[in-house]
């Protein structure tokens, strides 16, 4: 268990670390990247489900904007859960992370300071998810040991951590609504395609 531990509280900060890179390089002016990031979330709005994603958003459901979130984050988290038992999440993990700071660090003061709180779960699901895939992933390949630690995630309920956090992160995320965060680009820059 405290293997699995350190390799979760690992991944954890590792995120972060990578989130507050992209976040400060965006920060000093990079404006190739932030174009890049900018144009793509825009292009994507377009289309669903983030079409439908920011409509629920802008209509202020709640409930249907949460079970958005999660379900789109949901394709996140099975993406860690294969990369970890090749041993590639935390590159996964690095690469999220400093994408979503990059992301982060182009909205607007509310929505930064906002994003920071979202995140803490956010990041939480997926790192979770990167590190007990992880763990399953040493343990097939370096100890030949996968059934064995797959029983332990199993019947420790490891695999409710990220879970419970992709909830909360839909929980948190949807609370955009109540405080008129509007997100990045923000539902001005899709509807008008206000590009970079």
């Amino acid at each position: 268990m405290a293997d699995i531990a350190l390799i979760a509280v690992s991944f954890y900060l590792l995120q972060w670390a990578s989130f507050f890179g992209g976040f400060s390089y965006i920060r000093t002016g990079e404006r190739r990247l932030e174009k890049t990031l900018w144009n793509l979330r825009i292009d994507a709005f377009q289309k669903p489900p983030f079409r439908l994603f920011l409509a629920a958003y802008a209509q202020g459901a709640y409930l249907k904007t949460a079970g958005m979130v999660i379900l789109l984050n949901l394709g996140m988290l099975i993406l860690q859960g294969l990369a970890g038992l090749i041993l590639l999440s935390p590159v996964i993990a690095l690469i999220q992370g400093f994408m979503m700071g990059s992301l982060v660090a182009q909205g607007d003061g509310r929505t930064r300071l906002f994003s920071l709180f979202v995140c803490i779960f956010e990041i939480g699901a997926f790192s979770t998810a990167g590190a007990i895939s992880f763990y399953l992933g040493v343990s097939w390949i370096v100890y030949g040991a996968f059934p064995e630690a797959l029983e332990f995630v199993i019947s420790s309920r490891l695999y409710l951590l990220p879970l419970c956090s992709l909830v909360l992160n839909g929980l948190s995320e949807a609370s955009g609504i109540f405080f008129r965060i509007t997100g990045v680009p923000g539902k001005r820059s899709v509807e008008e395609k206000l590009y970079k």
